[in-house]
């Protein structure tokens, strides 16, 4: 799977569960035993077992290419105002893969709960930014 194709699953799965989560009025734990997380948990599951092991590892791969191949071997000052909206932008993508989500990778509600409350607010402010540069 591409790692735009990641990021744009990880945004549309992040914001499905948030939907459910904030109209259900419910705290985390209770909203992950709740029928408003039954209701979305197929979709949930079939978006998560889309996402192999490697998946996240491989987008890191790529967002880390691009930011090299941004960089043309040059420092970060030396870069165009635009080039460093899209540099902030992979970093963000960088950082959210690396510190939260291949943390949290192995355990499915701690994954949901770390995507929505965490990662969620970062990708979706930079996916339009990060996800043409990918492909």
């Amino acid at each position: 799977m591409s790692a735009a194709t990641v990021i744009t699953n990880l945004v549309g799965l992040g914001v499905q569960v948030k939907d459910a989560w904030s109209k259900s009025g419910k705290d985390w734990p209770a909203f992950l035993t709740s029928t408003d997380f039954k209701a979305i948990e197929g979709s949930v599951d079939q978006l998560l077992a889309s996402l192999k092991p490697n998946d996240l590892q491989t987008a890191l791969v790529e967002v880390r290419k691009k930011e090299a191949a941004l960089l043309n071997s040059r420092s970060i000052p030396q870069l165009s105002v635009d080039e460093l909206t899209q540099f902030h932008a992979l970093s963000d993508v960088e950082h959210q893969l690396v510190t939260k989500l291949l943390a949290a990778a192995p355990n499915k509600s701690g994954f949901l709960e770390v995507l929505v409350q965490q990662v969620l607010p970062a990708l979706i402010s930079v996916a339009k930014i990060v996800v043409p540069l990918l492909i």
